[in-house]
């Protein structure tokens, strides 16, 4: 994002959860375009080192510029999208609820995907403009996954995707990231994938899905 454009986030707003503690420490600035990652640093048990944001404007010298931690509470502040050097988006351990968070100076914006019987809602990416959500829900009626675009004119279901099953896995390391804007946020695709036979591919422009790969009919499958 520019660096004059200032950051707000006010899509499906909500307030910060009872209890929640914020454990995100930046120890510097971080400049608009420095190439930046998510890093989980070494340590002796693994797994239990700590996850930092590692800014690589000088790769010679990184500095780790921010520390995400888990709080007492059973709060989360790991994050779950990096949407560019200067914000991040943490899931807060309640059911649906994120928030975009302002580095370095750790402001939180909060945000909620509508709650429905038995739709799943399931975040997938916010926009580069920090002006929409891209999510999931599951349909049972019609047996697909809902692609969501949300923005502050609304909901708008860009995609139905086949899900006869209407069930998801725990992860593999063969996945593919679920879903993505492009830098621009002109473009956004989804890679949906509940079961290897039905995984399906769009590519949706606006609001009209441009290019859609979808399993072969007939209930079956990819072979």
């Amino acid at each position: 994002m520019p660096a004059d454009v200032v950051a707000t986030f006010s899509v499906l707003a909500a307030i910060q959860p009872a209890g929640f503690v914020s454990q995100i420490t930046c120890s510097g600035p971080i400049g608009a375009s420095d190439l930046v990652a998510i890093v989980y640093l070494h340590a002796a048990v693994v797994g239990s080192g700590p996850v930092v944001l590692r800014d690589y404007a000088n790769p010679a010298t990184p500095r780790s510029v921010c520390t995400f931690r888990s709080d007492v509470t059973g709060n989360y502040a790991v994050p779950v999208q990096l949407i560019d050097a200067r914000h991040a988006v943490i899931s807060s351990g309640t059911l649906g609820r994120f928030a975009v968070v302002d580095l370095p100076t750790v402001r939180y914006h909060w945000f909620q995907l509508p709650q429905k019987a038995i739709t799943y809602p399931e975040l997938l990416a916010v926009g580069p403009a920090l002006d929409q959500v891209l999510w999931l829900t599951r349909d049972q009626a019609s047996g697909t996954d809902r692609v969501h675009v949300t923005t502050s004119a609304g909901d708008h279901v860009v995609a139905s995707l086949p899900d006869p099953n209407l069930g998801t896995r725990c992860g593999s390391p063969e996945d593919s990231k679920q879903g993505a804007y492009t830098h621009s946020g002109a473009h956004l695709f989804v890679l949906d994938q509940p079961y290897p036979a039905f995984n399906t591919l769009a590519v949706v422009a606006g609001e009209r899905a441009a290019l859609r790969v979808a399993p072969p009919s007939g209930g079956s499958g990819w072979p």
